[in-house]
């Protein structure tokens, strides 16, 4: 399969000067590769963290009523105001 990248002058230059022109296809490959597998990994990590975290809240698991994140918000901002105010 052939697939042509257009790629900014900037990073084109950088390539050009930091790669010998035989090795430019392995890098890129091997670039490509790499995020490609890191996109699907961090994609999987993500949908487990919102399982987990929707198990958690159907179990009533580490669940911070509202109410009372908001308490916890609104007293850490005083301090905050009042520790800048010192």
């Amino acid at each position: 399969m052939t697939l042509k990248l257009d790629l900014p002058d900037d990073i084109a230059s950088k390539l050009a000067k930091l790669l010998p022109e035989g090795e430019r296809d392995r890098f890129a490959l091997s670039a490509i590769s790499e995020a490609l597998d890191a996109r699907i990994h961090d994609s999987a990590e993500c949908r487990a963290a919102v399982e987990r975290a929707l198990e958690d809240m159907d179990t009533g698991r580490n669940v911070i009523p509202f109410e009372d994140l908001c308490r916890a918000w609104d007293s850490e901002k005083l301090a905050r105001q009042n520790a800048a105010g010192a």
